[in-house]
């Protein structure tokens, strides 16, 4: 009976030991499947504030009701609060395109650029379908943009070699500022005056874009005034437009002060050029001007 009671407690704490490791096996393996994220490893955070559209100006979400807002092709959603404040987190690095739904509201934003451990504030302003980015505090003229360029792309539009994009508040006019169709405006090869706001992703969101109209000269030569980036030397090509100098072509500073070709003529300067449309539709530069 000793030997057999013996035994018996033997295989009793042989038992309760092999489950006490059992168990602490188990919860062991339970951590090293959910691992405690490093940082900048599970993606972007976007942190937002959306505004509604009105005609006198911005107004806040709360007239709105609240914004659900998606990552489209994901799960990932969030509601704005009274203040129309809402973040998303685990958001994919790169592009991706947001969703705004809510009473008479169902636009969208394409976020580009998105890393990882990122934290992405941006204002959006919403209005029916159409959903833009803002700065910040949109009284800030810092952001405002005024520039002259050539369409050179519809989709996406292209101005000047820049990117702009257009709402339902941008107004479009002709050549006498009488308002017309954007699609009288917006043609490849048209020459637009473009006003608007900077954007975070270096688009232009215009609040105007006006048709220009070069005067023929005596000569039968346009007379052309625009703005643009130099792209290349040779051809030298600012704004998406072909550009020829000669002996007589002035080249200032951004101050007006006369400066050697060389320090205008880089490749991403941005310049102001002054000439006359050619046959081939080049321009003959009678001044090039380094823009600040």
């Amino acid at each position: 009976m000793l030997n057999l009671s013996s035994a018996y407690r033997y295989l009793c704490a042989f038992g309760l030991a092999a489950l006490a490791i059992a168990c602490g096996g188990g919860a062991s393996m339970t951590g090293s499947d959910a691992p405690a994220a490093a940082p900048g490893s599970r993606g972007a955070t976007i942190r937002g504030t959306v505004l509604g559209a009105a005609a006198a100006g911005d107004v806040s979400a709360s007239s709105l009701g609240t914004i659900r807002v998606s990552v489209v092709g994901t799960s990932l959603q969030a509601m704005t609060d009274g203040s129309g404040s809402f973040t998303l987190t685990g958001v994919p690095p790169g592009k991706v395109e947001l969703r705004f739904q809510g009473s008479g509201v169902d636009a969208r934003l394409t976020i580009d650029g998105l890393s990882d451990g990122q934290t992405l504030t941006l204002t959006v302003r919403v209005e029916g379908n159409n959903a833009s980015r803002v700065g910040d505090d949109d009284d800030d003229e810092q952001g405002e943009i005024e520039f002259d360029g050539t369409v050179t792309l519809l989709n996406p539009l292209t101005i000047g070699g820049r990117r702009v994009t257009t709402n339902s508040a941008t107004r479009f006019l002709g050549d006498h500022n009488d308002p017309v169709p954007s699609s009288q405006v917006l043609k490849v090869g048209n020459r637009v005056e473009v006003e608007g706001r900077a954007q975070a992703d270096g688009s232009v969101l215009a609040e105007k874009i006006k048709l220009e109209n070069d005067d023929d000269d005596d000569d039968g030569q346009k007379e052309v005034e625009f703005e643009g980036t130099i792209s290349q030397l040779s051809p030298l090509t600012v704004g998406g437009r072909h550009v020829v100098t000669n002996s007589a072509t002035r080249f200032l500073g951004d101050h007006n002060d006369p400066v050697p070709s060389s320090q205008v003529l880089k490749v991403g300067n941005r310049v102001e050029v002054e000439g006359r449309q050619q046959a081939d539709n080049s321009v003959l530069a009678e001044k090039v001007k380094l823009e600040d």
